[in-house]
């Protein structure tokens, strides 16, 4: 990759509009990925040991974070 730039849509992947990996953007650590909910619409994404940050852009949502016997301390 060069620069910041994407054309439109040549970063879709796995349902959501725009999903980039530190790998793909040449990053160390972090990645991006968009998620378009309709109404009423849910999704279920599993991290593994990843941090996540939910930033909502419009509208509400509820967040529910569960963490599976093997990474419990």
């Amino acid at each position: 990759m060069t620069g910041w730039h994407r054309a439109a849509g040549s970063a879709a992947d796995d349902g959501y509009p725009i999903a980039i990996s530190p790998e793909s953007a040449g990053w160390g650590f972090s990645g991006l990925r968009i998620l378009d909910l309709a109404p009423g619409r849910s999704r279920r994404i599993d991290i593994g040991e990843d941090e996540l940050v939910v930033l909502l852009f419009t509208g509400a949502c509820t967040v529910e974070a569960r963490t599976s016997p093997a990474t419990r301390r």
